[in-house]
C-alpha cells in the first residue's frame, strides 16, 4: 500500500466511519472484506500517483462474497 495509508489504517478509517457501522451490520452476511481492502488500496494508490486529485468518492460499492464492484465514482481534480 502507498505511503499515505497502510492496511490497518484503511480498515480503521472505514470501521470508524458511519459506513463502518453498516459494514459491521452487513458482516452477518457473507461479504469479501479482502475485496473492500483492494478497492481502498487501489484508490489510495491512484490518489498518490495523481497529485491533482483533491477528492475521491466511491458510492455505492457493492460487495458480496466474491466481488466488490464500484457502481459510481467521482474524482475531483485541482487546477
Amino acid at each position: 500500500v502507498s505511503n499515505l495509508l497502510n492496511k490497518s489504517l484503511l480498515f480503521k478509517l472505514v470501521l470508524n466511519s458511519q459506513d463502518g457501522l453498516v459494514l459491521s451490520l452487513l458482516n452477518e452476511k457473507k461479504i469479501n472484506l479482502n475485496k473492500i481492502e483492494q478497492v481502498l488500496e487501489k484508490a489510495a494508490l491512484l490518489a498518490e500517483k495523481n497529485k491533482k486529485i483533491s477528492e475521491f468518492d466511491i458510492n455505492p460499492l457493492f460487495v458480496n462474497e466474491k466481488d466488490a464492484i464500484v457502481a459510481d465514482a467521482r474524482v475531483l481534480l485541482e487546477d
